[in-house]
């Protein structure tokens, strides 16, 4: 049998396949990719299309995609035209609709057939639809292949509309009814790209309508693009320092770099597949023993095919205030708020650090996440769909489906999802008393004492003369009344701290 090197020297006559990557920026695992090797003996034309609307403004007249995003896109961009370099190819980039560029580019040179992936959400679907009806008017035939997603949507055991909106339903029926398929290796050979095909230049962030930025020292992590970071990352958190294995009693920390494996902004963008996550996972489990922490992260990894699914359903539900529930709530439109809220100067210590360092980095914890997300909807009251836009800009994982799909489920017009506690003080007293995450994005309140650190408001004229904290001057006053403490046991992290609290004053040392 020819190996596959001398295969593609045997069948260089057959017919090139075009593949128009989107978020699937990788080699391996990607099934358009395998697709198109077997139909074209490795004669790929690997294209990606830089669509301008989707760096348009948004509901706020924000870019739909911020610097730390683009920037992250154009370091995957690089490393995937790297990697089809060493193989003797090149990547084509092109700048423009899609459904305007690639029927007739495909044609041009010969390709017989397009192989993308499949739609994650309705506006996806109808720019696929757009360019699906080109290449039919050029003779061009279309294929979409799964391969976003741990489950394969077709293989689901639901039928059309009759998707659970409780991920836990879901969840029982999946994983009784169906099991993943496990990844594919990536091709290791293709033919160069046809004579007369220029590959174009990447785009840089201008072309964006975006600037450059330095990345923040803070940052939990160095969030670069591409699938070789990618799997480093994977590679480094799961074999080398197994944080895997402990990644369960972390995850509901505030900030770190431990606290979670981060893999978010490479999966969404399609730098690494979640079956091979999944199958990493299972690796690790057979050499080391099963863990809370792998089953926390396939966990994840399915909750994140729900959103998906349900986005693929949903249609511009999605993105409309009524949400997938369609229930008329009433939200306060305050722009006051709303800019208080996303600069981190609500009054509330835990929400502004999160909100600091999301501006900052592009990235925020995913229990963060639902912290801020559940302020912001409890207790301003403001619009769902603000928050989704802020989050759009913003962060650098941002994944239509899962954003607006999550933003819903908190506001209660969406899916069922399973919910932690989001007090915005008590929160933060549960997992750090200290207030170490607080004094680190918050150096204004650096010195105050625990018990307060969560709740600034509460310090007497005295208190903050003493501080050199004037709450309206340095700091804000809370824009809402802070929600009151639920009844609840305190945790034994939380009685130890209230007793050295009371020995600590009882001996003058406070």
């Amino acid at each position: 049998m020819p190996s596959q090197e001398q295969s593609l020297n045997l069948q260089e006559r057959a017919h090139p396949c075009a593949v128009w990557f989107r978020r699937d920026l990788r080699l391996d695992d990607n099934r358009c990719l395998q697709e198109a090797f077997k139909r074209s003996k490795g004669r790929i034309i690997p294209i990606y299309v830089l669509d301008p609307r989707e760096h348009e403004p948004n509901l706020l007249g924000w870019p739909k995609c911020g610097a730390f995003r683009g920037q992250f896109l154009l370091e995957a961009l690089s490393d995937l035209r790297m990697k089809f370099k060493r193989m003797g190819s090149d990547l084509v980039v092109r700048i423009g609709p899609p459904e305007e560029i690639l029927p007739n580019l495909v044609d041009q040179h010969g390709a017989t057939h397009l192989y993308t992936l499949d739609p994650q959400d309705h506006r996806e679907a109808e720019v696929i639809r757009l360019v699906s009806e080109g290449c039919y008017r050029e003779g061009v035939e279309f294929v979409e292949i799964e391969g976003s997603t741990l489950y394969d949507y077709s293989r689901i055991p639901f039928a059309e509309g009759e998707l659970p909106q409780s991920f836990i339903e879901f969840r029982r029926i999946l994983e009784r009814d169906a099991s993943p398929k496990p990844p594919e290796l990536a091709i290791k050979k293709v033919l160069p790209l046809p004579m007369g095909l220029r590959a174009g230049n990447l785009p840089k962030l201008e072309s964006m309508n975006l600037t450059e930025f330095p990345q923040d020292p803070r940052s939990t992590i160095s969030f670069i693009g591409g699938e070789a970071n990618g799997l480093k990352r994977l590679k480094d958190y799961v074999w080398e320092r197994k944080l895997i294995s402990y990644s369960s009693t972390t995850r509901q920390g505030l900030g770190g770099e431990q606290i979670s494996t981060k893999l978010s902004a490479w999966v969404n963008l399609g730098c690494l597949s979640p079956r091979r996550i999944w199958y990493e996972l299972l690796a690790f489990e057979a050499k080391h023993g099963g863990s809370q922490g792998v089953y926390q992260l396939i966990y994840h990894l399915t909750m994140r095919d729900f959103m998906i699914f349900h986005a693929k359903q949903m249609g511009e539900k999605l993105y409309q205030v009524e949400g997938l529930r369609e229930l008329p709530k009433v939200w306060e439109e305050e722009s006051e708020r709303f800019a208080m809220w996303y600069q981190g100067y609500s009054g509330f210590p835990l929400i502004d650090a999160f909100m600091r360092e999301l501006s900052t980095t592009g990235y925020i914890s995913p229990r963060g996440r639902q912290i801020v997300s559940s302020f912001f909807v409890k207790q301003l009251r403001l619009p769902w769909t603000w928050a989704a836009s802020c989050f759009e800009t913003l962060l650098i994982d941002y994944h239509p489906a899962i954003t607006w799909g999550a933003m819903q489920s908190v506001a209660g017009v969406g899916v069922d999802l399973p919910q932690v506690s989001d007090h915005p003080i008590e929160s933060g007293y549960a997992v750090d008393w200290e207030g170490a995450y607080i004094r680190f994005w918050v150096p204004e309140l650096a010195s105050v004492p625990p018990e307060y650190i969560y709740q600034p408001h509460l310090l007497n004229e005295e208190q903050q003369a003493y501080l050199g904290l004037y709450l309206g001057q340095n700091y804000p006053h809370p824009i809402v009344s802070p929600p009151d403490f639920t009844e609840r046991e305190p945790t034994p992290r939380e009685r130890n701290q209230e007793l050295i609290m009371e020995r600590l004053k009882r001996y003058g040392k406070l």
